[in-house]
């Protein structure tokens, strides 16, 4: 299971994006645009995927 460190050290990774706050969680961005979010009390990251990658996931 990845921790918080995993998942922010993974999302900062990428090109360009930056963490800020978003509604008292960390969320991950490239330009404006959130990608990835921590939920602070639960074990539990957001990540956004294109249709394509859902539909590989369903």
């Amino acid at each position: 299971m990845l921790t918080r460190d995993d998942v922010r050290r993974i999302a900062l990774a990428q090109p360009e994006a930056y963490e800020a706050d978003h509604h008292g969680m960390p969320s991950f961005r490239v330009g404006k645009k959130i990608f990835c979010t921590i939920h602070q009390d639960l074990p539990r990251a957001m990540l956004k995927l294109d249709p394509e990658d859902q539909r590989n996931l369903s």
